[in-house]
Protein backbone atom coordinates (compact mmCIF):
# COMPACT_ATOMS: atom_id res chain seq x y z
CA UNK A 1 0.00 0.00 0.00
CA UNK A 2 1.37 3.41 -0.87
CA UNK A 3 1.34 6.48 1.36
CA UNK A 4 -1.83 8.10 0.03
CA UNK A 5 -4.00 5.17 1.10
CA UNK A 6 -4.34 3.32 -2.18
CA UNK A 7 -2.75 0.17 -3.49
CA UNK A 8 0.30 0.02 -5.73
CA UNK A 9 1.11 -2.37 -8.53
CA UNK A 10 4.32 -3.17 -10.41
CA UNK A 11 3.84 -3.83 -14.13
CA UNK A 12 6.35 -6.36 -15.48
CA UNK A 13 6.59 -8.68 -18.49
CA UNK A 14 6.20 -11.75 -16.25
CA UNK A 15 3.01 -12.40 -14.29
CA UNK A 16 3.43 -12.99 -10.56
CA UNK A 17 1.03 -12.36 -7.68
CA UNK A 18 -0.98 -9.20 -8.29
CA UNK A 19 0.12 -9.04 -11.92
CA UNK A 20 -1.26 -12.52 -12.53
CA UNK A 21 -4.53 -11.55 -10.83
CA UNK A 22 -4.93 -8.40 -12.96
CA UNK A 23 -4.16 -10.37 -16.14
CA UNK A 24 -6.67 -13.05 -15.17
CA UNK A 25 -9.35 -10.43 -14.52
CA UNK A 26 -8.56 -8.87 -17.91
CA UNK A 27 -9.00 -12.24 -19.63
CA UNK A 28 -12.37 -13.02 -18.04
CA UNK A 29 -15.66 -11.62 -19.34
CA UNK A 30 -16.49 -10.06 -15.96
CA UNK A 31 -16.26 -6.55 -14.54
CA UNK A 32 -15.67 -5.80 -10.89
CA UNK A 33 -18.44 -4.07 -8.97
CA UNK A 34 -18.66 -0.33 -9.60
CA UNK A 35 -17.28 0.40 -6.11
CA UNK A 36 -14.25 -1.86 -6.56
CA UNK A 37 -13.67 -0.71 -10.12
CA UNK A 38 -13.41 2.97 -9.10
CA UNK A 39 -10.76 2.46 -6.40
CA UNK A 40 -7.45 4.29 -7.02
CA UNK A 41 -4.63 1.97 -8.03
CA UNK A 42 -1.10 3.35 -8.49
CA UNK A 43 1.22 1.70 -10.99
CA UNK A 44 4.91 1.64 -11.78
CA UNK A 45 7.06 -0.32 -14.20
CA UNK A 46 9.57 -2.96 -13.15
CA UNK A 47 12.10 -1.03 -15.26
CA UNK A 48 11.60 2.02 -13.01
CA UNK A 49 12.23 -0.08 -9.90
CA UNK A 50 15.40 -1.63 -11.31
CA UNK A 51 16.61 1.79 -12.50
CA UNK A 52 16.15 3.17 -9.00
CA UNK A 53 18.05 0.25 -7.48
CA UNK A 54 20.87 0.68 -10.01
CA UNK A 55 21.13 4.39 -9.19
CA UNK A 56 21.32 3.68 -5.47
CA UNK A 57 23.88 0.92 -6.05
CA UNK A 58 26.06 3.25 -8.11
CA UNK A 59 26.00 5.89 -5.36
CA UNK A 60 26.90 3.23 -2.79
CA UNK A 61 29.73 1.98 -5.00
CA UNK A 62 31.08 5.54 -5.29
CA UNK A 63 31.31 5.76 -1.49
CA UNK A 64 28.18 7.81 -0.84
CA UNK A 65 27.00 5.64 2.07
CA UNK A 66 25.46 8.24 4.34
CA UNK A 67 23.08 9.47 1.66
CA UNK A 68 19.40 8.97 2.43
CA UNK A 69 16.35 9.99 0.48
CA UNK A 70 12.72 8.93 0.12
CA UNK A 71 11.52 8.28 -3.41
CA UNK A 72 8.07 7.48 -4.66
CA UNK A 73 8.50 5.33 -7.74
CA UNK A 74 4.78 5.01 -8.42
CA UNK A 75 3.35 6.79 -11.44
CA UNK A 76 2.11 10.36 -11.07
CA UNK A 77 -1.31 9.49 -12.46
CA UNK A 78 -3.53 7.33 -10.30
CA UNK A 79 -5.80 5.23 -12.50
CA UNK A 80 -8.61 3.17 -11.07
CA UNK A 81 -8.49 -0.61 -10.65
CA UNK A 82 -11.04 -0.82 -13.48
CA UNK A 83 -8.85 1.40 -15.67
CA UNK A 84 -5.80 -0.79 -15.14
CA UNK A 85 -7.80 -3.94 -15.90
CA UNK A 86 -9.25 -2.28 -19.02
CA UNK A 87 -5.74 -1.35 -20.22
CA UNK A 88 -4.55 -4.94 -19.74
CA UNK A 89 -7.72 -6.22 -21.44
CA UNK A 90 -7.05 -4.02 -24.46
CA UNK A 91 -3.36 -4.99 -24.56
CA UNK A 92 -4.04 -8.72 -24.20
CA UNK A 93 -7.10 -8.79 -26.47
CA UNK A 94 -9.54 -9.78 -23.74
CA UNK A 95 -13.27 -10.35 -24.27
CA UNK A 96 -15.29 -7.49 -25.76
CA UNK A 97 -18.48 -8.29 -23.83
CA UNK A 98 -18.45 -8.24 -20.05
CA UNK A 99 -20.86 -8.88 -17.21
CA UNK A 100 -20.65 -6.60 -14.15
CA UNK A 101 -20.57 -8.61 -10.95
CA UNK A 102 -22.51 -7.49 -7.88
CA UNK A 103 -20.31 -6.49 -4.94
CA UNK A 104 -21.35 -9.48 -2.79
CA UNK A 105 -19.62 -11.83 -5.25
CA UNK A 106 -16.23 -10.38 -4.25
CA UNK A 107 -16.89 -11.22 -0.60
CA UNK A 108 -18.15 -14.70 -1.45
CA UNK A 109 -15.19 -15.34 -3.75
CA UNK A 110 -12.68 -14.18 -1.13
CA UNK A 111 -14.25 -16.38 1.53
CA UNK A 112 -14.29 -19.40 -0.78
CA UNK A 113 -10.64 -18.75 -1.62
CA UNK A 114 -9.77 -18.63 2.07
CA UNK A 115 -11.67 -21.86 2.64
CA UNK A 116 -9.77 -23.63 -0.12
Amino acid sequence: MVADGFWGFVVAPAAYGGSALIRALAALPFELSEKESRRPFATTGAVDITGTIAHIGKRWQNGDRRWAEIWDVMGRETPSVGGVIAAFRQHLGGPAWRLRLPSWTMTAGARLGDLV
